[in-house]
């Protein structure tokens, strides 16, 4: 929805650039106002429709087109929310975030020439966009170029400060590089930005990450615990987020020798993932030093220690 906040902000400029007034174009705003509305209350079929009778009334209104799409894609009506924005950046006063936009829409469906293609187009016009470069950086990743992604992310963040998404993904790739030092200086400054008890959890991840690359593991538990602290009982986290933070603390324990802590750890990776082979291998290693755990699994009657991907 990025899109169409960035066209609210801007007004809708296109009907004040042009000065029609006709029953058609007047027709048309009151459609994009009343799609405003249903947005801002989170009903986006209703958006969808109010968009669709805005184009029928006046098909060159190319603002309303761009949120068009965007509801459609959000909707999950790619293929639909792809051709309308195609149909967008053919207008001449499309704008550098329309092409941006069609950019991440084809990044998404995993095209990524066309993706670089409009990207490109985006940056001809803006070039100091950070989200574009955010983008760029992840097409580099998708070529395994770590060099020109962490260039890109870099950009991204001189661009936009406040740029989080950038300053993951360049200390995911400092990370892929063993260069843990310059991924745990990214991530604390970045954490920096936020008020204490409010850092992101996939920030505390990664922090905890860096610490352990470095061997700092009772630092890394300390991190990795509260990460998990925060996501403990949010509908927010999907499975497999919760996993690898439980299997990062479970190691962090682990390396750090607190064994009793790390199986505990571990049995939870476990619940989360019945399948997950580190979290099980790591079970059968502390098992091995003669330490067990009480641990009463929450899914199923039993956790498996598998020994095999199904």
């Amino acid at each position: 929805m990025l899109l169409i906040l960035i066209l609210l902000q801007n007004g809708c400029q296109f009907w004040r650039r042009t000065g029609v007034s006709s029953a058609s174009t007047i027709a048309s705003r009151q459609y994009v106002q009343q799609a405003v509305d249903a947005i801002q209350l989170e009903n986006h079929s209703e958006a969808t429709q109010k968009l669709a009778l805005a184009l029928k009334a006046n098909p060159d209104n190319y603002e309303a087109r761009a949120m068009y799409a965007d509801t459609l894609w959000e909707n999950g009506d790619v293929e639909n929310g792809i051709l309308e924005m195609q149909r967008v950046v053919q207008h001449e006063d499309a704008t550098a975030e329309m092409f941006l936009k069609l950019a991440w829409m084809y990044y998404e469906t995993e095209e990524w020439g066309l993706a670089q293609k409009y990207l490109n187009q985006g940056l001809q016009q803006n070039s100091t966009l950070a989200d574009a470069w955010v983008l760029q950086g992840k097409i580099f990743q998708k070529q395994n170029d770590s060099p020109r992604a962490i260039a890109a992310f870099h950009q991204a963040i001189y661009y936009n400060p406040e740029e989080s998404k950038a300053a993951l993904y360049l200390a995911d790739e400092y990370l892929l590089t063993q260069r843990p030092q310059r991924a745990l200086e990214t991530i604390q400054v970045a954490l920096s930005k936020f008020p204490p008890s409010q850092e992101p959890v996939e920030m505390l991840y990664r922090e905890g990450l860096a610490m352990s690359h470095l061997k700092r593991h009772a630092d890394a538990v300390e991190i990795l615990t509260a990460a998990t602290e925060k996501m403990a009982g949010k509908q927010l986290f999907s499975p497999e987020d919760e996993q690898k933070v439980l299997l990062a603390l479970a190691e962090a324990q682990y390396q750090a020798g607190r064994y009793a802590d790390a199986i505990h750890t571990a049995f939870r990776g476990l619940e989360v993932g019945p399948y997950n082979q580190r979290c099980a291998q790591l079970v059968r290693q502390i098992q091995e030093k003669g330490i067990t755990a009480d641990v009463q699994p929450q899914i199923g009657g039993s956790v498996a220690i598998p020994t095999h991907t199904p």
